[in-house]
């Protein structure tokens, strides 16, 4: 079986535990969304550089980048510092303009 075609039935056969997973898990659906990518690119990845045989179990494998790529989205999330505006008591917020 080609690259290509092993990396097609692992994704179909096991899409849909990670999505739900990462979706759970994830701080925004717009996050989900990139994670998910990361985990299918990187067992494209090992399925290229090790070849098809590599993987024995592939939901063992799927879930093990699941665990490592949360583990790296949880501890940047540490490191990320979002200011939200806060809206005044009136609902009337202030512009840059009317700062400076």
């Amino acid at each position: 079986m080609s690259t290509e075609e092993t990396f097609r039935q692992i994704y179909e056969q096991t899409y849909r535990k990670t999505a739900a997973q990462i979706t759970v898990g994830a701080r925004q659906i717009s996050d989900a969304a990139d994670l998910i990518q990361e985990v299918y690119l990187e067992l494209y990845r090992i399925i290229s550089r090790r070849g098809t045989a590599y993987i024995q179990n592939p939901d063992a494998m799927v879930a093990k980048l699941v665990r490592q790529t949360m583990a790296r989205y949880y501890k940047t999330m540490g490191k990320r510092h979002e200011v939200y505006e806060e809206p005044s008591e009136d609902g009337i917020t202030a512009d840059q303009a009317d700062i400076e």
